[in-house]
């Protein structure tokens, strides 16, 4: 996958990544030595505590999604 492909994908799913609960960034990573896209949450959450719509989900277009949690984020 290409840096531009990759930059599409999270493009064009970031608006509905933001709109999940405790999401608070969403990016690219590597894994060894393959495209992962990021997505940031405030706080890491039981999956039992979402609804599924509330949900990150595994993968986007067959790319593999990672969660990390950063805490809160503010502007510096």
């Amino acid at each position: 996958m290409t840096e531009e492909t990759l930059q599409a994908l999270i493009e064009k799913h970031t608006p509905h990544l933001m709109a999940l609960p405790n999401v608070v960034g969403v990016g690219r990573g590597e894994e060894q030595g393959r495209a992962v896209v990021v997505v940031l949450v405030s706080r890491k959450l039981p999956l039992a505590a979402l609804q599924p719509h509330e949900r990150v989900p595994r993968n986007l277009e067959g790319v593999p999604v990672r969660v990390r949690e950063v805490g809160s984020v503010q502007a510096q």
